[in-house]
């Protein structure tokens, strides 16, 4: 254990966990009160020769007789900033690498305890100490608690993780963290780590698929996992994460083995491995960028010329590589006009030669660094047309278009919210109504419908548990996309049951938006008569608000 000693020993109770001990010194109180096996072998001590002689002799004698030793580290009281850096060098060779390390910053002068956390993260980060707890003994008149301020020393260690992901797109800082969280972290970690491993590997489409499992089936356990860890910023930290990994997910993950057959090449796919390519090389991590923006080229000319559906046959992208170095050919011909097509059939041709000295990792009689002229040149050339490629042009894609008006409305005790829910979306103008419900509201849904007049298809999202299933909600979403596939446009009703079936309501909203060619709109419903008068007669239609634009007035 690593403590510090101040200078006016005062008798004081502290609780810790339910259990108080009564001691002159915090030290000696917190080794009483830590559980048998959790208490130290050790106790070092950072003190200056006045604590030395007027507070350790007290540490001694609470302790005496206990199966601990007690060591000093002299610290100057001078307030130099050389005696700062002799505090932290003290502390640091004191404490042996390779231990497991309980902390105690109660005592001593107030910027020891700043400079005893600088010196923890240090001895974390860099000598592999494991640090088992971190206390500070809160003063109270009556009884003073102490706090485990651990968490604040793994904090920056997130915080760091984070910036590593911010700064290279990379995961796996943030994975290794979560693994250290247990073994109930195993599978939220290793799925951070397929992430990783696709990000580092050149893998966009892996990429986005690990990203939207990840975001899908663990966010929630990464939050839960955090919160029990009593970290700080818990939330915060996940929702950092989250918005980076959203960046990058694929916008739609079909539910089977087949899932990449399935993948749509689209001007959304394009652009969201446009933002990929465009991380790389704002690293300048040209040897992974210029790979990616090779094969991208290809794919952005399948768009172009309608045969995007073959991007992933046998042979299917043939016909657009050969089409991209006829262009080549004619856009080095001396008599070549400055078309686009020029342009482009340039770019390809640098385009090749950069990513091949790259992947081959230059085994010639070249330089392949940002000091040769001519590579560089090469580099700001592609850069500066990839500008311009990576602005999809709109073009007609061989896709359905999504057509017909879905109703998603939640149905708590009172079935009026729905029945007035689908009197405001027009029953005669719905191609299906999504329900959300519970085992003891479905059974009104029937008479609801039937009292507004609607007749089509129903489906019916059930939750288990209404008021806390929060692990059934990423399923009801992705049941409630698949029967939404083909819906232009999507009317939910964000008000009836409980708060929890509101929330489903607004993921699916949510979940629904990402398909750029459908509407969304949301609404609430209000009912201004008293509520003995609403549970008597439920069939009067209520107030719409739209939160959205309606849909009739939508763009």
């Amino acid at each position: 254990m690593l403590t510090s000693l101040g200078t006016n020993p005062s008798d004081t109770v502290y609780t810790l966990d339910g259990r108080e001990h009564a001691s002159n010194v915090a030290a000696a109180a917190l080794y009483a009160l830590l559980p048998e096996a959790e208490r130290p072998e050790r106790i070092i001590v950072l003190c200056t020769q006045q604590a030395e002689e007027v507070s350790l002799p007290h540490l001694r004698r609470a302790l005496d007789g206990q199966p601990c030793s007690i060591e000093v580290a002299r610290v100057s009281e001078e307030n130099t900033e050389e005696a700062v850096h002799q505090f932290l060098a003290t502390l640091v060779d004191s404490v042996p690498p390779n231990v497991d390390l309980t902390v105690d910053v109660t005592q001593g002068f107030r910027h020891q305890a700043f400079l005893t956390y600088t010196g923890v993260l240090y001895l974390t980060a860099l000598r592999n100490i494991n640090l088992r707890a971190a206390y500070y003994g809160m003063f109270a008149t009556s009884v003073s608690r102490f706090v485990n301020i651990g968490p604040l020393v793994e904090l920056p260690r997130w915080f760091h993780a984070l910036r590593v992901l911010e700064d290279s797109g990379n995961a796996h800082l943030v994975a290794k963290l979560v693994a250290e969280s247990g073994p109930e972290a195993a599978e939220v970690s290793e799925s951070l780590e397929l992430v990783a491993e696709a990000h580092s590997s050149g893998l966009p489409i892996e990429l986005g698929y690990t990203a939207a499992q990840f975001l899908d089936q663990h966010e929630a356990g990464l939050r839960e996992l955090l919160r029990q860890r009593s970290l700080p910023l818990a939330d915060t930290l996940v929702d950092t994460l989250v918005s980076k990994l959203n960046d990058q997910r694929l916008t739609t993950v079909p539910p089977d083995s087949d899932w990449k057959k399935r993948l749509r090449l689209d001007q959304d796919e394009l652009a969201r491995q446009v933002r990929i390519i465009n991380g790389y090389l704002d690293r300048q991590d040209y040897a992974t960028a210029f790979g990616l923006m090779r094969e991208w080229l290809v794919l952005w000319d399948m768009v172009r010329t309608h045969r995007a559906a073959e991007w992933l046959k046998d042979g299917g992208r043939e016909p657009n590589e050969d089409r991209l170095y006829l262009i080549e050919q004619s856009a080095h011909r001396p008599d070549a006009p400055p078309t686009s097509e020029t342009v482009v059939g340039r770019v390809w041709r640098d385009l090749r030669q950069l990513r091949n000295a790259y992947q081959h990792h230059a085994i010639d009689d070249g330089v392949r660094l940002t000091a040769d002229p001519e590579h560089t040149r090469r580099i700001k050339a592609v850069v500066q047309v990839w500008q311009v490629l990576q602005k999809v042009p709109e073009v007609t894609l061989a896709v359905p278009v999504p057509t017909g008006r879905a109703l998603v409305s939640p149905i708590g005790m009172r079935p009026g919210v729905l029945f007035s829910a689908l009197r405001a979306a027009g029953p005669d103008q719905l191609s299906c109504v999504l329900v959300i419900c519970s085992a003891d509201t479905e059974r009104a849904i029937d008479e609801a419908v039937g009292k507004a007049g609607y007749r089509g298809r129903i489906v019916r999202l059930r939750l288990e548990d209404p008021f806390a299933g929060v692990v059934e909600l990423n399923d009801l979403v992705r049941a409630a996309n698949h029967h939404l596939a083909e819906i232009g446009t999507v009317l939910v009703n964000i008000t009836g049951g409980t708060t929890l079936m509101g929330v489903l309501a607004e993921r699916i909203a949510g979940r629904a938006r990402r398909g750029r060619r459908r509407s969304v709109h949301r609404f609430a419903l209000i009912d201004r008569r008293p509520v003995t008068e609403q549970e008597n007669d439920p069939y009067q239609v209520g107030q719409a608000c739209w939160l959205d634009d309606p849909p009739n007035e939508a763009a």
